[in-house]
């Protein structure tokens, strides 16, 4: 899966996993069912992981943010075809 972000959703995401983070830490060091623990240590690594990416200064090729946000927008169709009777232009 790759996740596109504009650099303020990016600046967004940080924060929420950043406030969130405490608060996960503490719900995980509380329980005591072992299975829901199990879950919520899955959830934290989550976070961690994705945190660690977004505040890399150069984040992954599938991480980095474009001027066109969550999707790159669509090419007119017929300016992407060059059209068959005519060569191409110099």
């Amino acid at each position: 899966m790759t996740l596109t972000l504009s650099e303020e959703e990016s600046r967004t995401l940080r924060e929420l996993l950043t406030d969130y983070l405490p608060e996960l830490k503490r719900e995980v060091a509380r329980t005591d069912a072992k299975e829901f623990r199990h879950h919520l240590l899955k959830r934290q690594e989550l976070c961690e992981r994705l945190l660690g990416i977004l505040e890399q200064p150069t984040a992954p090729v599938w991480c980095r943010i474009g001027p066109g946000g969550f999707e790159p927008p669509f090419a007119d169709p017929k300016s992407a075809v060059l059209p068959l009777d005519e060569g191409p232009v110099a």
